[in-house]
């Protein structure tokens, strides 16, 4: 890399518009292809006879298993709530000033304090 380019990692992730696999996935080798694209009439075949078997249990993976190909797989969504670490922060300061203002305060000078230790009262 020379010093007028830029580096692919800022912060130890890559940066926008660099890769950690620029090259991509690598593609599967022809005899592999050719021996799978052989099975293809056999296992959807399977597929057809499980849907029209008597086991439920294999119908529902067969029939999943259609509109996964067809359709492709349901996005799962998930809610996550929550607050990031500077919301938290706020919200802890606001709590503590709020238990504050419950706590009376007493405002007391130095020199009071020793008026009131030699007379003898507790504080």
């Amino acid at each position: 890399m020379t010093s007028n380019q830029i580096s692919p990692r800022v912060n130890g992730k890559f940066a926008k518009g660099f890769s950690g696999n620029p090259t991509g996935r690598p593609p599967v080798p022809k005899p592999i292809q050719e021996m799978l694209g052989s099975l293809v009439e056999p296992a959807a075949k399977a597929i057809a006879e499980a849907l029209q078997g008597s086991d439920p249990r294999l119908k529902l993976i067969a029939a999943q298993e259609v509109f996964n190909r067809v359709y492709g797989k349901a996005q799962a969504t998930v809610e996550v709530k929550g607050m990031d670490a500077a919301t938290a922060h706020i919200n802890a300061l606001r709590a503590l000033t709020a238990m504050s203002k419950a706590v009376p305060i007493i405002d007391i000078e130095p020199e009071e304090i020793e008026e009131i230790t030699d007379e003898g009262q507790a504080i």
